[in-house]
């Protein structure tokens, strides 16, 4: 990725946590994870130093400061588990966590309403992306479809039939995206990626709304 790229993504998530700029990161797991080394990174362009949880164990959380605001970045996995150890009252809720992103699968509206439950104050967002093509979508705490998000600003997307002609709106196809956000290429160059003139494709498959949000079907391989 460009240095432009980690720019621009730090941009839209720092509009978005715009209530609170001096949030610090939370991130679980090991930094080559692209979740996890997303979040730490933008937390230090911030001048905020992240806190690198080596798991999602819940005795970390209990050094949380209560002065301190945090913002959350985790998978729908690590969801599910916040969500059933309050249900088990391992754990309490966390008011000092401002801000969730969730990304890595499909995340309902169902898991976020329980995941709120969790983390109270919170404004909690999903997002759709790849390394390969950065934030593609992003959905709002306020939005309740089904989608995986409203596409970003400076972002195409593209859906295709199998014969590379436009799907109508509502229709199944292809997910092609078009971002100078893009990566350039990958480290192991056995590697391919599916490219069509200025777009780029992962094999996922889904299709966009009137109110032009993506909707997430699953990928050509699975």
């Amino acid at each position: 990725r460009t240095f432009e790229s980690w720019q621009n993504s730090f941009a839209l998530i720092q509009d978005e946590i715009a209530a609170f700029p001096d949030a610090k990161a939370i991130v679980l797991g090991a930094l080559p994870y692209s979740l996890t080394l997303f979040g730490a990174m933008e937390s230090l362009q911030r001048g905020q130093q992240p806190l690198v949880f080596p798991n999602h164990e819940l005795r970390y959380f209990t050094q949380l400061q209560s002065n301190q605001n945090y913002i959350l970045w985790v998978t729908p996995l690590h969801c599910a588990f916040f969500v059933k150890a309050l249900g088990k009252k391992h754990m309490q809720p966390i008011e000092t966590i401002r801000y969730v992103f969730v990304g890595g699968a499909q995340f309902s509206n169902r898991q976020r309403d329980a995941l709120q439950n969790v983390f109270p104050n919170a404004k909690i967002y999903s997002f759709y992306g790849a390394s390969e093509t950065s934030f593609i979508a992003i959905k709002h705490p306020n939005d309740n479809s089904k989608s995986v998000g409203s596409i970003c600003k400076g972002v195409q997307v593209a859906i295709l039939d199998k014969q590379n002609q436009k799907c109508s709106k509502n229709e199944i196809g292809n997910i092609w995206v078009n971002s100078k956000d893009a990566f350039k290429s990958y480290i192991q160059k056995s590697l391919k990626i599916n490219k069509l003139d200025n777009f780029i494709s992962i094999n996922d498959r889904g299709f966009l709304d009137d109110q032009n949000r993506l909707f997430f079907s699953g990928r050509a391989e699975r």
